[in-house]
């Protein structure tokens, strides 16, 4: 997928979210192009840290959102607040089960 099949991927994904903010396929199909985009092919990976920072405000009990938010800072070798989504991971993992 190039650039900007990306930024219009996730373009539709955010419209679909704000239709409807419980629409999780559009959140979870959101995460894989932030996935593929920064941690795979590293693009944009600023961007992707701003934004998955913004969706975990709208949905803060959201796990993958974390998982991805870890995996982000780690790639871009930032260690600030990554025991806080470690923690709160932990957290809403044993609430899941």
């Amino acid at each position: 997928m190039n650039k900007r099949n990306y930024y219009n991927a996730k373009f539709q994904y955010y419209n679909a979210l704000n239709t409807n903010i419980n629409n999780e396929e559009s959140l979870k199909r959101l995460i894989n192009a932030y996935t593929e985009e920064c941690i795979n092919h590293g693009e944009n990976c600023n961007a992707a840290i701003k934004d998955i920072s913004r969706l975990i405000q709208m949905f803060p009990e959201f796990s993958p959102l974390y998982v991805l938010m870890i995996s982000l800072k780690e790639n871009q070798g930032d260690t600030s607040e990554l025991k806080k989504y470690r923690s709160v991971l932990n957290i809403l993992q044993l609430t899941e089960k």
